[in-house]
């Protein structure tokens, strides 16, 4: 690892939201390449740092506070992935996401001025809104959602705001890593409520609950939302070849965005069959859900095409199979069972 990310050994990180799901397998791969890895973080996703130390308990909201983090200490590249990511929640408090994705991301931005200029932004394939076709990086962009709309305001300031910068789209980040440290431990999602899909579907199933899925009249084969998944280590990989690249491109001026996911889609529906019969190969019995009313601002398609990353940053997506994905993450839930 260390020979194919050579641009990455001995260099200062630092990554934003690095307690979250993201930000701690984010760390575990940028730490194993070489690189000394500082973690911004206020707890408010309800997930610990993977390491205590170089770790800043902050708030990206409080700009003088920032403003001192970057004039005390020296990052070769910061690895943006802080804010707030619940679609259903940013449709009820818009403001707040406007706050906390939008104004946090611009006094990063200007606390970073004159003292780091490489930044890898984790914006959202929620930017796109509703298309039917696969989209490209050129694809208009009609958010649904203030999510949406907030994580595409990102995009812009950082266009503005930063020479040298990847953005990164990503579509449904799932699964998980075994410890770097523990056998017996993995690395997955533990948001506190979880919003996300797939985990949902496995906290509820092994709780003895049914899932509810949210519309069945879409214009899709069979009636639900179409989405694509990446595995979160795949994800990680991109941000090393990413910041691979960034480094490597001195002095000149560097801005590219790129579509982050597996370029397979499958419904909703799909994702439901494919994990009850993971459930029964473990003995658990098959899922049961029930049909909920749609929910405001997801689009009915989301899918893309992958070709541009896999080109100028020679990275493909090689653990985002659905299969690895749901037995990944499968893992992950049963392992906080047994915590339980």
């Amino acid at each position: 690892m260390q020979h194919l990310f050579s641009q990455i050994q001995g260099r200062s990180v630092l990554i934003t939201g690095g307690a979250g799901y993201i930000g701690r397998i984010t760390h575990a791969l940028f730490e194993q390449a070489g690189a000394t890895v500082w973690v911004l973080d206020n707890f408010s996703g309800g997930q610990h740092p993977l390491r205590t130390k170089r770790f800043l308990q902050l708030d990206l909201l409080d700009s003088s506070s920032l403003q001192q983090v970057f004039t005390e200490h020296a990052f070769d590249i910061v690895i943006h992935l802080a804010g707030k990511i619940d679609v259903g929640e940013s449709v009820r408090r818009p403001d707040f996401y406007w706050e906390q994705n939008v104004l946090g991301t611009q006094n990063l931005l200007n606390a970073m001025h004159g003292y780091s200029k490489n930044i890898i932004f984790a914006s959202s394939a929620a930017v796109y809104g509703e298309h039917a076709y696969p989209v490209t990086e050129r694809t208009s962009c009609h958010p649904t959602s203030p999510y949406g709309q907030g994580k595409l305001e990102g995009e812009h300031l950082i266009a503005k705001h930063s020479p040298s910068s990847i953005i990164f789209r990503l579509f449904n980040v799932a699964g998980a890593i075994p410890h770097p440290e523990s056998v017996k431990q993995t690395l997955g999602e533990d948001h506190q409520p979880e919003t996300h899909l797939i985990p949902r579907i496995i906290q509820q199933h092994l709780q003895g609950q049914s899932f509810s899925i949210y519309g069945n009249q879409y214009p899709t084969p069979d009636g639900t939302c179409i989405r694509e998944y990446i595995h979160v280590y795949d994800v990680a990989r991109a941000f090393l070849y990413g910041a691979n690249q960034l480094l490597s491109k001195h002095p000149s001026q560097y801005q590219r965005t790129y579509n982050l996911s597996s370029g397979i889609a499958h419904s909703v529906l799909e994702v439901i069959q494919q994990l009850s019969n993971l459930s029964l190969q473990y003995s658990y019995g098959p899922i049961h859900y029930t049909i909920d009313n749609a929910r405001h601002g997801d689009p009915s398609h989301i899918t893309s095409s992958i070709s541009p990353i896999e080109q100028a940053l020679n990275w493909t997506p090689v653990h985002s199979s659905l299969q690895n994905i749901l037995k990944t993450a499968w893992q992950h839930q049963l392992n906080h069972l047994d915590k339980a």
